[in-house]
């Protein structure tokens, strides 16, 4: 019985292995499929004339998806992004272009992780 119950322990402890394997290799395969989705919508993006791919942009942000547009944006040429931002001229354009920045500057969740970490330690310091 005895036995019995260890070799089924280390059946299910092989199983969990190649269940995580599997796992790891379908979230690499994942994070690939998605970089390369985004290099491809970044080329399109790149390839129409700028008053497009403002739109587009903004059509994402009114989607309720500004770090999407701001992902793109941030892997998008300089040179092209820049021709793109050359193009926003109203004040509702200026504003969303705004709101952009500042998401950029502090509002993201990393920067944001990042701080509250910073924190954290600094409190763990303070009372050493």
């Amino acid at each position: 019985y005895d036995h019995r119950y260890q070799q089924l322990k280390k059946e299910i402890e092989r199983y969990d292995r190649v269940a995580q394997e599997w796992q790891s290799r379908l979230t690499q395969e994942n994070e690939l499929t998605n970089q390369e989705n985004v290099a491809t919508v970044v080329s399109q993006l790149e390839q129409v004339p700028p008053e497009v791919g403002k739109a587009e942009l903004l059509r994402w942000i009114s989607k309720g998806r500004m770090d999407d547009a701001i992902l793109l944006m941030s892997k998008m040429s300089e040179t092209k992004l820049g021709k793109i931002l050359k193009t926003f001229e109203t004040d509702m354009e200026l504003d969303t272009l705004h709101e952009i920045h500042e998401r950029i500057i502090g509002g993201n969740s990393e920067t944001e992780q990042l701080q509250k970490a910073l924190d954290e330690l600094n409190a763990v310091d303070g009372q050493s």
